[in-house]
């Protein structure tokens, strides 16, 4: 049995910073616990810790926080960080971020240098690692301790602040966007913590999103907040700049002869949906009372595709589809909250939609070629679709980029249908 050497002040300290250990990992010997002030004793704690893991890995880090950052910032409302949400991104790069091992960069850390963290850090390093993003609701506060409540886990939690927060009667109820730490002696938020007015279902918008992406990935909520966490940040994002998310949502069930026929005749009797058009064998039904985006029920010969851009429209399709058809399974092909393509076998679905979702831009674009109507305008006019024709004729033979003749074609495909037989 092998036993460590006991490191000296002025070695060089282990965590290959360069430094004397005195000057580095060993000026955690001197934090102790000063309950007087917990605020203050765990800030410093924070600060040491983030510092360690800024210096171990200063010689890429630069480089790996650039290749990262749109993926942080992928669902947020501007794709970008605002200066004040900086340690959002840190504190995800540190602890949430996993390697192809499955080991986040503090977990990289204390593997290798937990044997000579003195235990305050060692401590507070670990309860950092095993944190997570979530949204809180406040209930209450006296002094510097804030009564909250995890909106998802409903869980309550008693968390320390740096000054007393008061709370009227009157105010209206807050939200929280907070990396909770628990510690054995104390619990308190990690860097900055986002403030959201709940006054307009704000909650309630956040929750539904966090059940979609549960339902997208069929993992427990603890395991969503700490692998998501970018996500959970452009949802709350979106809340709080009142912006619907754009799912790009796309789900398939396939469907016999029989079912077939029972979906179209509900589709074209129920009020609730209109036939567009029939383009390239399938029938595309829009809401009648459409609430955001594109979205679509389409039916083929085999299968009925839900094309949704809001989530409340993704529950409007799948409700409907599901009272005709119950226990129909159902997969989604595509949506911003999945991290992979879609499935091979479905790749034509989804460039046919994204077809007619480019047709259904310009069709709704006023042209100067046609006075400032709409080609969708025109189309309703006597020899209309006749008109639109030429005019995509004239424009193919300007196109030199294959997937744009595609486009136009399509459109015609469309125009086409409404041609008198």
């Amino acid at each position: 049995m092998t036993r460590k050497l006991k490191l000296g002040r002025n070695d060089p300290c282990p965590c290959g910073s360069g430094k004397k250990y005195k000057n580095c990992c060993g000026l955690m010997s001197d934090i102790t616990p000063s309950f007087d002030d917990p605020f203050a004793h765990y800030n410093q704690l924070a600060i040491s810790t983030k510092l360690k893991l800024d210096r171990f890995f200063s010689a890429d880090l630069k480089r790996h926080r650039q290749a990262v950052k749109s993926r942080f910032t992928r669902f947020s409302v501007s794709k970008s960080i605002r200066p004040e949400h900086e340690s959002i991104f840190s504190d995800w790069l540190w602890f949430d971020l996993e390697d192809d091992e499955n080991v986040s960069m503090a977990g990289i850390y204390l593997a290798e240098n937990q044997d000579y963290m003195e235990l305050p850090l060692r401590e507070y390093l670990k309860a950092l690692d095993d944190s997570y993003l979530s949204v809180y609701r406040i209930t209450g506060s006296e002094g510097v301790l804030l009564d909250v409540t995890d909106i998802f886990l409903d869980t309550s939690h008693q968390v320390i602040i740096k000054e007393p927060l008061t709370l009227k009667e009157e105010d209206p109820q807050m939200l929280l966007l907070a990396r909770m730490v628990s510690l054995p002696q104390a619990t308190l938020f990690s860097g900055m913590v986002l403030m959201l007015e709940n006054n307009l279902l704000q909650e309630e918008f956040i929750k539904e999103h966090l059940d979609y992406l549960k339902d997208l990935y069929q993992e427990e909520i603890p395991h969503i907040l700490k692998k998501y966490g970018e996500i959970i940040y452009g949802i709350f994002d979106h809340a709080g700049q009142k912006m619907l998310v754009n799912l790009n949502d796309m789900r398939i069930r396939l469907i016999n002869e029989s079912e077939r026929e029972l979906l179209l005749e509900k589709l074209l009797t129920e009020q609730d949906y209109v036939l567009q058009h029939k383009t390239a064998g399938l029938s595309w039904f829009k809401a009648a009372a459409e609430i955001a985006g594109y979205s679509r029920v389409i039916v083929g010969d085999d299968l009925v595709l839900s094309c949704s851009d809001v989530l409340e429209d993704v529950i409007k399709h799948s409700n409907f589809i599901d009272s005709i058809l119950p226990g129909k399974p159902v997969q989604v092909i595509n949506s911003l909250m999945l991290q992979t393509p879609p499935d091979p076998k479905y790749t034509w679905l989804w460039f046919i939609v994204l077809k007619d979702r480019e047709s259904e831009k310009w069709l709704n674009t006023p042209h100067l070629e046609l006075n400032a109507k709409t080609p969708q305008e025109v189309l309703m006019e006597d020899g209309g679709a006749e008109k639109i024709i030429a005019m995509l004729d004239d424009y193919m033979s300007s196109i030199v980029i294959a997937e744009e003749k595609e486009v136009v074609e399509y459109i015609k495909l469309r125009c086409q249908s409404l041609l008198p037989e």
